[in-house]
């Protein structure tokens, strides 16, 4: 499959190198684990995406996912972004905030709901200024927000009417911008 160098062989290839990782008798040690993320590192950006879909379900959750892996499916169409922008861990605050600039507000819903989502990452989603996101990312009571970004939030109460149920219910509301 590696010589062939048709998509469709090199999507094969890279489904092969993922169910490695679903099959625990094989036990693939830390540097076989390193080879195949290589492999699909070098794959990702030539191969079909329904095989793209397959390796962010599977395989990003994986607690040593590389960096480099994750961020290139998390700049994918959503549909492929989707499970790394909510699940994966190797993805940094910068990544994340590298894809609400760039990326679409369905991306930035998939980050609004992870857990414990940085200030830098809310002030980034804040910065969208979009409804939507910004509602999501009140209701996430795990997700930091600065003071400063709070400020704000609080005057675009003013109006934006759907932000002010939730902000009212956050615990990093100070009793003044109350």
């Amino acid at each position: 499959l590696a010589r062939n160098e048709t998509r469709k062989s090199r999507s094969e290839l890279a489904r092969n190198v993922v169910r490695m990782f679903g099959r625990p008798e094989l036990l693939l040690g830390v540097s076989e684990r390193a080879i195949a993320y290589d492999i699909l590192q070098l794959l990702v950006t030539g191969i079909e995406s329904a095989a793209r879909g397959e390796i962010a379900a599977s395989v990003i959750v994986q607690r040593d996912a590389p960096r480099g892996l994750s961020r290139a499916l998390a700049n994918d169409d959503i549909e492929i972004a989707f499970p790394v922008l909510a699940q994966s861990r190797s993805l940094t605050d910068e990544d994340m905030i590298e894809v609400i600039r760039s990326r679409t507000i369905e991306h930035h819903l998939a980050i609004v709901d992870r857990p414990s989502l940085s200030a830098p990452v809310s002030a980034a989603l804040v910065e969208t200024d979009n409804e939507e996101v910004v509602g999501a990312l009140l209701r996430n009571e795990s997700a930091a927000i600065a003071p400063a970004t709070m400020e704000h939030l609080v005057d675009r109460t003013r109006e934006v009417i759907s932000y002010r149920v939730p902000i009212l219910n956050r615990d990093d509301l100070s009793s003044t911008q109350a």
